[in-house]
């Protein structure tokens, strides 16, 4: 009988008070048991009679007070003996090629150390003494890029047009293949258009690269904030023809990941820069750097038909959609990979596109398409889009047959699926503990969705409607969220804060502006996320069955978000938007 240490040794303290280390149980022998001779495992963390010790308790977040008080804990606060700052010019789109570079005037900028090119590889970076120094010798080199195929956002919004697609045949991938009649008159057919959306980290990216030599071999350490040390890694290694063993990648925090910290960015440029001086560079990207080479969320069109009995039983279901790339990112794969891997389907655009409704007949089908913007993984990938166009086309549903929209969400939900059921209903009663204003244009709307099949989750938003400027101000938002047994409540609340927050911005605020080949929203002054005046009242309430596993919650609450507004403001005006970010008629820029 072992009870767990839970201070930083770890292992675990015997009946008679001595402890037992992890060290000590890993060391001496190999044990090898054999199938039959071991008995049944009794998960005891799922067990709903197990006292609440450390699993499934509130707890404060590793490093809280260190980054409270400004402790030096990320990739920017690393300072290293003899290090020098630096940074790389970023191409106007990925397709760009370095055609001439003019130095002459950077390297008449005090501090400068070197001005590094590597024409093969189009990179172009400076090293200087301080950071000062790096912006005026980067603003003070002439470059120009050549493009093969320049683009705007027309060229963006013709190659995910679904409409164009359709009429030229059945889509390239088919998740579900049911045949619905296509001639019938439909209760639901609606286009929804969701924008390009940036990751708008407030953390600009940084990384410390330092060489040395040991043992006769090069050898490079790279610290970093990353999603992935080993990308970075492997990465890093084929870049710099290393060893895999010779890299050392030391993981910083972050502040702020979603997607966008799984490449080999800004470790890249510090580690170029780094070998080309001989000493250790650090690179800290500028906000301009972040929104050029941000791995965007890719825009995409849906086409979405529904139709229904007169008491809202779904018969037919019908949604196609065509979207940019995003786990087929070109960093992931060699070029002669991508090519076979986009046969298949881009996981990352499907996900989220299977209905939890049930219908007689439904098809569900896609086309991924390449763009000429830096695409990725964003929060959710595609399953914010994907479920923005469901839940606002079953709310239409509703609505044109005069339906109560929980009610008919609830009448058609699969069988299997009585834990979001659970989530809608208890969103409901969240939701109307209080009233929405009276004399005022307000509304309430409803959204429920599954994310990678095993997490649950329902959201309603109050929204009200100045009658003068049209603009739109979510007020209230209720969240309820099942994902098995909640690690950290007090975690998972803060994640479902930020993913709501993140809803207000996808429906009402952000968009990536596409400029003539290039991306035109270089900063906050063209990219406008949600303010602390904009920021609802939330409330959340979150279902932990203690004898299902956990199965994450990182990015389900904000696939419900923004529907739950679009619906919301059907029920205010009338109107139905299928465009994001929402943009009325009258109302404010």
């Amino acid at each position: 009988d072992l009870g767990a240490v839970t201070d930083a040794t770890g292992g675990f303290a015997l009946p008679d008070g001595r402890i037992l280390s992890h060290g000590e149980l890993a060391a001496g022998e190999a044990v090898v048991l054999e199938a039959g001779d071991v008995p049944e495992a009794k998960l005891y963390s799922f067990d709903p009679e197990r006292a609440l010790r450390q699993v499934g308790r509130r707890a404060a977040p590793h490093q809280i007070e260190q980054i409270v008080v400004g402790a030096p804990v990320f990739a920017s606060d690393v300072r290293l003996p003899e290090m020098l700052f630096g940074r790389a010019l970023r191409p106007p789109a990925r397709s760009a090629k370095l055609a001439a570079v003019d130095e002459k005037r950077a390297r008449e900028i005090p501090g400068l150390v070197d001005v590094v090119i590597d024409a093969e590889r189009g990179f172009v970076g400076v090293v200087c003494e301080t950071p000062g120094a790096v912006d005026a010798a980067i603003a003070a080199i002439d470059v120009s890029w050549d493009l093969p195929a320049p683009f705007d956002q027309g060229t963006i919004d013709e190659r995910i047009d679904v409409d164009a697609a359709l009429a030229r045949g059945r889509l390239e991938h088919v998740s579900l293949g049911d045949q619905p009649d296509p001639d019938g008159p439909w209760d639901v057919d609606l286009r929804f258009e969701v924008q390009l959306q940036s990751h708008a980290m407030q953390e600009t990216r940084a990384a410390v690269a330092r060489f040395g030599r040991e043992g006769g071999r090069d050898g490079v350490e790279i610290w970093t904030g990353s999603q992935d040390a080993f990308v970075v890694q492997r990465h890093a290694a084929r870049d710099l023809g290393l060893a895999t063993d010779r890299v050392v990648v030391h993981a910083q925090r972050m502040g702020g990941g979603f997607g966008g910290r799984e490449h080999y960015d800004v470790e890249r440029d510090a580690a170029r820069l780094a070998r080309a001086v001989g000493r250790p560079v650090k690179v800290q990207w500028s906000p301009e750097d972040e929104f050029r080479a941000a791995r965007n969320r890719p825009p995409s069109t849906h086409r979405l038909r529904l139709r229904a009995d007169a008491q809202g039983r779904l018969i037919d279901w019908w949604h196609a959609f065509v979207s940019g790339y995003i786990v087929f990112a070109r960093e992931r794969l060699p070029d002669w990979l991508l090519t076979a891997a986009r046969l298949f389907g881009d996981l990352g655009v499907a996900r989220g596109s299977l209905p939890p409704y049930a219908a007689d007949r439904r098809r569900v089908e896609y086309q991924d398409v390449d763009l000429p913007v830096d695409l990725g993984s964003w929060r959710s990938l595609g399953a914010a889009p994907n479920t923005f166009a469901i839940e606002s086309a079953i709310d239409e549903l509703a609505a044109r047959k005069g339906l109560d929209p929980v009610e008919l969400r609830l009448r058609n939900l699969a069988p299997e699926h009585e834990r979001l059921a659970a989530c809608l209903r208890r969103t409901r009663a969240l939701a109307e503990k209080r009233p929405l204003p009276t004399g005022r244009q307000a509304g309430r709307g409803y959204a429920c969705g599954i994310y990678e099949e095993k997490s649950f989750v329902a959201a309603s938003a109050d929204v009200e409607v100045d009658p003068a400027s049209g603009d739109v101000r979510v007020v209230r938002m209720c969240c309820v969220q099942d994902v098995g047994l909640a690690i950290n409540p007090d975690q998972l609340e803060a994640q479902i804060e930020g993913n709501l927050i993140w809803g207000v911005g996808m429906a009402l605020t952000e968009r990536v502006e596409v400029g003539r080949s290039d991306i035109a929203s270089l900063n906050f002054d063209r990219y406008a996320i949600p303010r602390m005046t904009q920021a609802p009242e939330i409330e959340i309430e979150i279902i932990s069955p203690r004898d299902v596993p956990p199965a994450g919650a990182g990015e389900t609450a904000l696939i419900v978000g923004p529907p739950a507004i679009a619906n919301a403001l059907r029920r205010a005006t009338g109107e139905r938007h299928t465009t994001l970010p929402i943009r009325r008629r009258g109302a404010a820029a």
